[in-house]
Formats: structure tokens, C-alpha cells, sequence
């Protein structure tokens, strides 16, 4: 993707330079696959700038194959991924598979397809439905055509085999567990380039679970932040020098997330900003708190009290995956395979 200022003779430029770099290389750029999009441009600028060989393309842009707007997702705009689908399914349909090859097949070829718009959208539930419908078509009937004969609920084939079901995934749990790791990434010191532009343009210094989502303008974004309650259950910090950990708002100490313990007045009462830092309350000394004035900010006086001081650590602050008392460190988050039994679904799931 290539970005310029709409001007004719940046675009004479940018050809110029691919070609050289064609000549170079050996590499050509292929014309029929390439689209020029422009906005806030007359039909005839646009027009000018197609002369150059270019065919105009129209919004939405795919990338990847995926669709790359902030609104939500419609039908039009899932409908490759449901083609996609029935294709495969309409190629197996002709071959004598047994009923465990075709299990097969779904939790390998087809899981493994819907994976990848899994880990970028939470699809709307009517897409997820139609996607369970031909899954459970073809598993019962080998094909999609017909209506499935199905001798149990799809519910109880996502059940794991040793409660009876097939272990085949349940899919909206996965699409939610395959996005946690998006919220995961903006806890890391990874190379994530999306991670890195959301900390920057979106949180600006700001905590994650501070954030209004009903104030965020794209859809995408928002979706991503109703994860937080499930996501906070699992996302602990291990403080070091606390330039990191937020005081309020990250899950540090066994109360929880201090604003849920104390409730919105609680940086009024124990005199502590609501954005700041967990070295921000404490120095080489001790804590800085107002004097206890409730049992809420006794307790905490008490754990503080029984705890280094994060001012005198020369370590980082360390955020981990905590699922069943199962730790994975933000260093190799995926190595490790839990079951996250506590969620509010009928199969077992893994870490993002």
C-alpha cells in the first residue's frame, strides 16, 4: 500500500521509482491487480490520474482479503468468507468421505480458514450462525445442500470429547478468544506495528481500561474494548519499578483493580490521581496516601504495607496470563495451553 498527496507528478514519481526498481530487480509491478483510490477529488482528477494506467477502485479496500473499514461488519461484507467456505464444502461434497473424515476436515481446513478473520473482527452473530450451519450440514450430511440431519446439537458436538462431544470448537468463543490477543499485544514489548500506532493515537499515555468505548468512533475498536471484562480476569501485572502498572486500573495485588474496589471516589479518598502510575504513589521512603478513613482503605494500608517498594526495584514492571493459577509471561505468552474453564461457554478454550 502505497500512500501520496493525490498530485499528478507524485504519482508520475512513484511509478518511475517502481519501475527502476523493476529494472533492478527483475520484479514487475502487475497493473490489472493494482487500484487507485482517491477522496476529495473531482471525477476528472480522478480520471487524469487513471491515465497513467490505473484502474480507480471504490471503497471499502480489501487487504489481504480481509475488509478494512471502521464501521461494522454487513453481509456484503462477510460474503467472501461464506463463499469461501461453501466452496470447499461444495468440492468435498463429491468424494466418499466417512464421517470422521469429514470431522477432520472441519477442524483442520475449515477452522483453519475462519481463523484469520477470527483474530481480526468479532463477526456479528448472524455470520458465526451461517458459518455453524454449513459446518453442521456437511458434518451430518456430506454436503451443504441439504438440510442437516443432525442427531445431537451443534452445542454438544463443541463439547469436549471427554464430556461427550467431538471437541470441535465452538465458534463465537473462539472468535472472542482469538481477539483477546489483541488486547494482549498493547500489554507487551512486542514488534506489533498495531500495537505500536493504538498506543500511541488511541490510548495516548491513557490505561487501556480507562477508555469510554461509547466515545470511540470505529466500530472495530469498540469491539475490541468490550473484551476488557473478560480480558482483565486473566491479565495480572507483577510490579517492578511501577513505571509501567497503573495504580487504579491494572490488576496488581490481590483486591483487584483498585477503582473497583474503591469505586469512582476512590483517588479523592486515598489522594491518588486516577491515571497515574504505581511509582507515582510511593517514594524511596514509603507510600504516599492519605490517612485510612474507611475498612476499604485500611485493607489496602495493610498490603501496601506488606510489600517492597516499587521506587527501589531495578526491574520492569512484568504483565502475565493468568489463567487457573497457570502463569504465562508477556516473554512467550503462547507457549503455554490452559483451559480457560471459567468462561461462560460449553467448550474448553486456550490462551489467544
Amino acid at each position: 500500500m502505497i500512500f501520496f498527496d493525490g498530485a499528478q507528478g507524485s504519482l508520475q514519481q512513484i511509478v518511475c521509482t517502481l519501475d527502476s526498481f523493476s529494472s533492478w530487480s527483475g520484479l514487475h509491478m502487475n497493473r490489472s491487480k493494482t487500484e487507485l483510490f482517491v477522496a476529495g477529488m473531482s471525477q476528472m482528477e480522478a480520471t487524469d490520474l487513471c491515465n497513467l494506467g490505473f484502474s480507480l477502485g471504490s471503497l471499502p479496500v480489501r487487504y489481504l482479503g480481509l475488509p478494512l473499514m471502521h464501521r461494522k461488519l454487513r453481509i456484503c461484507d462477510y460474503r467472501p468468507l461464506i463463499d469461501q467456505l461453501k466452496s470447499r464444502f461444495t468440492s468435498w461434497s463429491s468424494r466418499a468421505l466417512t464421517f470422521a473424515g469429514r470431522k477432520q476436515l472441519l477442524s483442520s481446513v475449515i477452522f483453519g480458514t475462519v481463523n484469520f478473520w477470527f483474530s481480526t473482527f468479532i463477526l456479528p452473530k448472524g455470520c458465526i450462525r451461517t458459518i455453524e450451519s454449513l459446518c453442521s450440514r456437511f458434518l451430518w450430511n456430506g454436503n451443504i445442500t441439504t438440510r442437516a440431519a443432525a442427531k445431537i446439537s451443534w452445542s454438544q458436538v463443541c463439547l469436549p470429547k471427554s464430556e461427550g462431544g467431538l471437541g470441535l470448537r465452538e465458534l463465537a468463543s473462539w472468535n472472542k478468544t482469538l481477539c483477546l490477543k489483541l488486547l494482549w499485544l498493547l500489554h507487551t514489548e512486542s514488534e506489533s506495528l498495531w500495537a505500536s500506532w493504538t498506543k500511541k493515537h488511541r490510548l495516548k499515555h491513557l490505561s487501556l481500561w480507562s477508555i469510554d468505548e461509547q466515545k470511540q468512533s470505529s466500530w472495530i475498536w469498540q469491539s475490541i474494548l468490550k473484551l476488557r471484562p473478560l480480558a482483565e480476569r486473566f491479565i495480572k501485572c507483577e510490579v517492578g519499578n511501577g513505571q509501567l502498572a497503573s495504580f487504579w486500573y491494572d490488576s496488581w495485588n490481590h483486591l483487584g483493580p483498585l477503582i473497583k474496589f474503591f469505586g469512582v471516589d476512590g483517588p479523592r479518598h486515598i489522594g491518588i490521581a486516577i491515571n497515574a502510575k504505581i511509582c507515582e504513589a510511593c517514594t524511596d521512603t514509603g507510600w504516599i496516601l492519605r490517612p485510612a478513613r474507611s475498612p476499604q482503605a485500611e485493607e489496602l494500608h495493610i498490603l501496601l504495607c506488606s510489600i517492597p517498594l516499587p521506587s527501589l526495584s531495578d526491574r520492569t514492571d512484568i504483565y502475565y496470563w493468568e489463567v487457573d493459577d497457570l502463569e504465562t509471561s508477556n516473554e512467550a505468552p503462547w507457549l503455554q495451553t490452559v483451559p480457560l474453564s471459567h468462561l461462560d461457554c460449553s467448550s474448553g478454550l486456550a490462551p489467544p
